[in-house]
């Protein structure tokens, strides 16, 4: 016997806890360390180029995220009204960098000082036809009709400030995304009932604690000034209504509601299955003593995680019902023997022989569960591969915890403590497994094996009934949206998207080159292809930085274009056409100016010291020297797509663009998706094949003979078939959080299994029943199922879908296992191990 067995380490059981409760102390301090990610981006392949892309995004311009905040009024005047104020308020709060809601008369100026240059090869084609002599009469006519319409003296800064309707030529493309008063310049709806605030604050986005602070602030400061703090649902009234979205909305969101609901469903799971224990064994003074290695081998899982990954992300973090809710079969089957055992041997040698009978069985049982979660280390998708480590390693160190402390409590403990004998029970007990009677009861009743070929063949029929079904199981195409709709900011950015215009299918072309002028040329191509594909119908629209600031090559070649127009002598044809339809020609002399004067080439500054210099940082962004990459700029234009027929062919022809002399790689939520779902699908092929020969392996190792392992793996192949089946029939699919019903359903199916066959094996011969094994074995099997069922039950309380997925997803693979157990193996253990005469 191993010096490390734990029947030997159990002749010094004060020692042997001492020591167990020692470095659990010490393991506090390291589980405390352990945070919460929840940038979700981290949890991406990087197989994926898209995703790689996406990460390269949301580093680099990092600067151009903000929070965005919606403000909802049924009175126009009193929402322009409120946004000055809170605007205003918003500039003094700390972290809040830059606060923008409307273009001023400095942007305007800024279109209007650089309009030529502003315009693209088609709209030049368009102004020489505009210097026509004949168009340019009938232009000037208009002004004179639009003038003398009632109310036409307000629009005259408009009309003498732009006579040809330039700034309408570029009008879309200068579209900022959100719809501009053209009077006010507010960023607000038609019906003036609805406005976006933007602020940038000084921070990363994932400073948790910092983005709760700028929330507060911004709360506090709207309720002092009258208004509303929307949460789930957003509604309009006569007061403002103030709603958070944005980058730095969601990660505090993330933060309280994944602590809360891992805390939560932690809690409901440890309390429903001590619950279940106790009332299934009939005594509650057994509960303290199972609950303690169990919040041992919890705590010792959590501070594994926090030495190997630091940080538990939005999907790893449910390992903790996992344990719970798989951990607890192991002391269920423990106990059980043992309360067998105290019938023919004192306490403290039947705590050491039960230990020493199921300690085999007990490993075989845990290693199979865990040898398949720690096949999710295979998957490119760290959320899968992260929760099926720790799920390994917490089964691992839960079964050390049930070998070595469980026992030790027993035996430093008296018995009265945890074990009250039950004189009915104990003559029960007695003469099934002493004296050879046949069991009796409604479990030995209904599990009786008469006919264990017909069994088998009506298994056979189902497993093949099953297969279509099973084959149809899909993963979801939302893969990548994981948020609640009752998420604070989901609702708001819905709500943003029914007033403005739904926006959400965007898509980026990033570009980086260490040039920065060439990377703004090479974006400016990307610009020219985009509205191609607008014109097209593949793009429902797209925001690209050199709408505004076009490269000093792409200047250089509009201004080419330009000369040949020979602009001066334009001008001067507009002047006299001003004057001879009778206009004063002083209030046109800035854009007479324009047309008689070269145009001066813009900057990037030009546009920084104006309002909408917020584009700039959320579409440009110089990364400095880091390690052995050089310094470079990163350019990204935004492409808005429809999720229909005609993303396939866009996204082809963007792929297409992407290798030509403009090149850049594109991201964004529908390419990740797509990318996102071949590597999953790929990914659960490879960890379903891994997770199946770890299996069998390990019953090959253990066993080292046909009949249990074929025992185990054919009721087994049932349960796979069964889960795949059921949850296509059900309407479930995969996505990135119930990935990991698959893997328990391969391992946890085998905890079962194991035990029956061993209790079924270690009975003589001629008293073999597979009734008798479902009957005293069976019944704590019928425990651990309905206690991991419940474990997982508790995942329903969550508030994330995924993991309300994973509840319902983990509790179906765990019924099925118990049905294939139940339904099957008794079929086989009458047929491989036929009873012999005494």
């Amino acid at each position: 016997m191993s010096p490390l067995h734990p029947v030997r380490l159990l002749h010094r059981p004060r020692a042997l806890l001492l020591c167990l409760l020692l470095f659990s102390a010490l393991m506090v301090s390291v589980a405390m360390r352990l945070r919460l990610e929840g940038n979700v981006i981290e949890l991406l392949p990087r197989s994926s180029s898209a995703a790689r892309t996406f990460a390269t995004f949301t580093r680099s311009l990092v600067a151009g995220q903000e929070l965005v905040i919606l403000v909802l009024c049924d009175d126009p005047t009193r929402l322009t009204t409120f946004a000055d104020e809170y605007a205003a308020g918003l500039t003094r709060l700390p972290g809040a960098r830059q606060v923008t809601y409307r273009v001023s008369r400095q942007s305007a100026d800024y279109l209007r000082n650089h309009l030529l240059l502003l315009l693209n090869e088609d709209e030049i084609t368009e102004l020489s036809r505009r210097l026509l002599p004949e168009a340019m009469r009938t232009q000037v006519r208009h002004l004179r009709g639009l003038l003398t319409l009632p109310g036409g003296g307000a629009m005259a800064p408009l009309l003498t400030a732009d006579p040809l309707d330039l700034l309408l030529l570029i009008g879309k493309r200068i579209a900022s995304g959100l719809p501009v008063d053209a009077q006010s310049g507010y960023f607000r709806t038609v019906d003036g009932k609805a406005l976006v605030i933007k602020v940038r604050p000084g921070f990363d986005p994932m400073d948790w604690d910092a983005d709760q602070r700028l929330l507060d602030g911004a709360s506090a400061l709207a309720r002092s000034l009258g208004a509303q703090v929307a949460g789930t649902h957003i509604m309009s009234g006569k007061n403002p209504v103030v709603a958070f979205t944005g980058s730095y909305a969601f990660p505090p969101y993330y933060k309280k509601w994944l602590e809360q609901d891992s805390a939560l469903s932690t809690i409901i799971s440890a309390g429903s299955v001590l619950l279940l224990f106790a009332l299934f064994f009939r005594s509650l003074r057994i509960l303290p003593i199972v609950a303690l290695p169990l919040g041992c081998a919890g705590l010792w899982t959590a501070a594994a995680a926090a030495l190997f990954f630091h940080r538990i992300n939005g999907v790893s973090i449910a390992f903790g019902t996992i344990l719970v809710a798989i951990g607890i079969d192991l002391p269920i089957q423990l106990y059980n023997r043992l309360r067998e055992e105290l019938l023919r041997l004192p306490p403290h040698e039947a705590v050491r022989h039960t230990i020493a009978t199921l300690a085999g069985p007990a490993v075989l049982a845990t290693l199979g569960p865990a040898a398949v979660f720690f096949c999710c280390a295979l998957s490119d998708y760290r959320g899968l591969k992260e929760l099926g480590i720790l799920s390994g390693v917490g089964l691992c160190l839960n079964c050390i915890a049930m070998l070595t402390m469980f026992p030790a409590l027993l035996i430093v403990m008296p018995t009265r403590l945890w074990y009250g004998r039950s004189t009915q029970q104990a003559d029960r007990l007695t003469s099934v497994s002493q004296q050879g009677a046949p069991p009796r009861g409604v479990l030995a009743a209904l599990l009786r094996v008469g006919h264990p070929r017909a069994v088998l063949l009506f298994s056979a029929c189902l497993l093949l009934l099953a297969l279509p079904l099973a084959r149809r199981l899909t993963f979801d195409r939302r893969l990548l949206q994981m948020e609640p709709d009752t998420l604070p900011p989901a609702a708001a950015e819905k709500e943003l998207g029914r007033r403005f215009g739904d926006r959400q299918h965007l898509l980026a072309a990033l570009i980086e080159d260490s040039d920065p002028d060439r990377a703004l040329w090479r974006a400016d191509l990307w610009q020219k292809e985009a509205e191609r594909l607008r014109t097209a119908g593949l793009l429902r629209g797209y925001q690209a930085l050199g709408t505004l600031v076009p490269s000093r090559r792409t200047q250089e070649e509009r201004l080419t274009l330009l000369r040949r127009l020979d602009l001066p002598a334009a001008g001067q044809r507009l002047e006299a056409a001003l004057a001879r339809e009778g206009f004063d020609t002083a209030p046109f002399a800035s854009f007479l100016l324009q047309l008689k004067k070269e145009p001066v080439p813009v900057g990037i500054g030009d546009l920084l010291e104006t309002e909408l210099g917020f584009l700039v940082r959320s579409h440009m962004a110089d990364v400095p020297q880091r390690g052995g990459e050089p310094a470079r700029r990163v350019v990204a234009n935004y492409l808005f797509v429809d999720d229909g027929p005609s993303l396939s062919p866009l996204l082809a022809e963007l792929s297409r663009f992407a290798r030509t002399e403009a090149g850049g790689s594109v991201t964004g939520r529908p390419l990740l998706e797509l990318e996102l779902r071949a590597i999953v699908e790929r990914d659960t092929r490879r960890v379903t094949l891994a997770s199946v020969v770890s299996v069998a392996l390990l019953l090959l190792l253990f066993y080292r003979r046909w009949r249990p392992i074929v025992a185990v793996l054919l009721p087994l192949s049932l349960a796979w078939v069964l889960f795949a089946a059921v949850m296509s029939l059900l309407g479930l699919k995969l996505n990135l959080y119930n990935l990991l019903a698959i893997p328990l359903c391969i391992g946890y199916g085998i905890d079962d299994h194991v035990f029956l066959v061993h209790r079924h094996e270690a009975t003589p011969p001629h008293l073999r029943d597979p009734a008798r094994v479902l009957f005293t074995t069976g019944r704590a099997i019928v425990l651990t199922t309905l206690s991991t069922m419940v474990g997982f039950a508790g995942l329903l309380v969550a508030h994330f879908e995924g993991l309300r997925l994973l509840g319902i997803s983990g509790a179906l693979a765990v019924l099925l296992c118990l049905f294939a157990a139940f339904a099957v193996l008794p079929a086989l253990l009458a047929l491989l191990w036929p009873r012999t005469p005494a």
